[in-house]
């Protein structure tokens, strides 16, 4: 059982019995197919996710259309990420959690949203995959980067050695969506470093931007560690 399974399960978009046969990169092109025409989002966008982002994106859609947060006809007219922050705001209001939600990974937003109980959320998987102590992220502005555009140098330590990672970037100002996603694997250390430029955006002189925010979800431990960093280095206002 794949969590691409699960979403296309959960939302009725196929029976177990018709999921019998088809394989897991099948199942991964229905669900794209599936979430595409039910968002504003392109299928290539959904075509550039992982497996474990992909079905968090189906994840949030079947949870606000099952629970009628939103209807079918409202959640075609926006974007996953939007779908993401109806839900983000819902699951503060039934946990009364604040900013600590923006971290956190869509399956886990809806493990909140059916309930579980946020200490189970936040709470590192037990057993000898557990990292020896608390992940650190941390991300700095380097402004000499190669295409002289503002970079972000995004360091991590502590986390499982030699696992994989999936790094999610949001509210860039920059790229269409606001959302950056990457996948990497640790060293037999636990640390990485990873760089990401982006061009000049130009916006106006009273646009509110909120932070941009760097999450990284350790798939060895279930870990997520996030850090804000400001826009304003990435844009110029006009």
């Amino acid at each position: 059982m794949t969590l691409v399974r699960g979403a296309l399960l959960a939302g009725r978009f196929r029976t177990q019995h018709e999921l019998n046969g088809v394989s897991d990169d099948g199942q991964r092109n229905i669900l794209i197919v599936e979430i595409a025409g039910r968002t504003n989002q392109s299928g290539d966008h959904f075509k550039a996710m992982n497996d474990f982002t992909l079905a968090g994106a189906g994840a949030v859609y079947v949870f606000l259309r099952n629970t009628r947060i939103r209807t079918e006809q409202q959640l075609k007219t926006i974007s996953d990420d939007d779908q993401r922050n109806i839900l983000i705001v819902e699951i503060g209001a039934q946990t009364g959690m604040g900013s600590e939600l923006q971290g956190l990974s869509n399956m886990d937003l809806v493990r909140l949203g059916l309930g579980v109980d946020p200490a189970e959320v936040f709470k590192p998987l037990p057993g000898p995959l557990h990292p020896p102590s608390t992940p650190i992220l941390k991300a700095r502005l380097n402004t000499d980067s190669p295409g002289n555009f503002p970079e972000l140098d995004i360091n991590g330590t502590n986390f499982v050695p030699n696992a994989r990672f999936h790094l999610e970037i949001r509210n860039v100002p920059v790229k269409k969506g606001n959302v950056v996603l990457r996948d990497h694997a640790f060293d037999g250390k636990g640390d990485f470093e990873i760089f990401e430029s982006f061009e000049i955006a130009r916006v106006s002189v009273d646009t509110v931007l909120p932070d941009i925010i760097v999450s990284v979800l350790d798939e060895g431990s279930g870990v997520t560690a996030s850090v804000h960093v400001s826009p304003s280095p990435f844009v110029v206002r006009v």
